[in-house]
């Protein structure tokens, strides 16, 4: 995502938690003092303050893509924890909180498009964990690597069959993956692992909205 695209996306959130925060103090104001007090009122205030003097910094270039997006995935985990908890909150408040929580979503996922680290492959359950020892396998009866077993069975299918025709790259390549085939599946694992979280969190965001 370009700087072009990245400000016409922060715009579009700028002008929707500015005018969420319009929408927060008209509800504010027919709160009763107590009500003001509430745990849920107090997040949403300090969400939405949050949002927007982090929206600025990145216009003014003092936080780059990655921080705001950091601060929206933390400003989303705080308001489901929040409304995880809110049962005798104004039915109001809650309402303007979940309208809150949509945007940020929507935000974070056309952001997530983007960020490289979220190119992920199809969603796995964390039982397609890969195993080291059957990697190790592979790479042991795939002629210690040089046909790229061990390659597919990572689901990496470009380079495997570039191991296969090319004997693992003249060999220098099944080399490689002896010395960082266990760092390998490890860096998988936690791909799964992160896309397995990343998704359950987004179906339990989705059951408070709805």
């Amino acid at each position: 995502m370009n700087r072009s695209d990245q400000l016409e996306l922060v715009y579009i959130a700028e002008n929707v938690f500015k005018k969420a925060s319009d929408k927060y103090r008209e509800v504010v104001s027919e709160l009763s003092e107590e009500e003001k007090k509430s745990g849920l009122v107090e997040t949403v205030h300090d969400t939405l303050q949050n949002l927007n003097r982090k929206i600025k910094a990145h216009q003014q270039r003092k936080i780059d893509m990655n921080q705001l997006i950091n601060e929206f995935v933390f400003e989303r985990g705080v308001l489901v924890g929040e409304l995880e908890i809110a049962q005798e909150e104004n039915h109001r408040v809650k309402r303007l909180a979940k309208r809150i929580l949509i945007s940020v979503e929507e935000f974070l996922e056309k952001t997530y498009v983007e960020k490289s680290s979220f190119k992920l492959k199809r969603l796995k359950e964390p039982g397609a964990f890969k195993s080291k020892k059957i990697a190790y396998l592979m790479w042991l009866i795939g002629g210690f690597g040089t046909f790229g077993f061990h390659r597919f069975y990572l689901e990496k299918y470009g380079t495997g069959v570039g191991w296969f025709l090319s004997g693992g790259l003249f060999f220098a390549g099944s080399l490689y993956d002896l010395v960082t085939l266990g760092k390998q599946v490890e860096e998988n694992n936690n791909i799964v692992e992160e896309k397995y979280h990343e998704t359950r969190r987004l179906q339990e965001v989705k059951k408070l909205t709805n």
